[in-house]
């Protein structure tokens, strides 16, 4: 299913990005105290993939100003 997004995406002109943070399990994600588990895991997971965000915002931001 994601495959065939990502190629909705490029259709749509913009840029797939390929770090994710899939929530699986969520029953697991949180603990008896309502607190994210593997705390320290996930915010890796979501600094990586925010970062690679942020990098092809800089990347593309000299082209979208050079398109309009």
């Amino acid at each position: 299913m994601i495959e065939q997004l990502q190629t909705v995406a490029i259709g749509l002109q913009t840029v797939p990005v390929h770090s994710s943070v899939c929530f699986r399990n969520a029953g697991k994600f949180l603990n008896d105290k309502g607190e994210v588990s593997d705390r320290e895991e996930w915010e890796k997971k979501l600094k990586t993939m925010f970062d690679e965000l942020l990098w092809y915002a800089k990347a593309l931001k000299p082209a979208r100003e050079k398109k309009d």
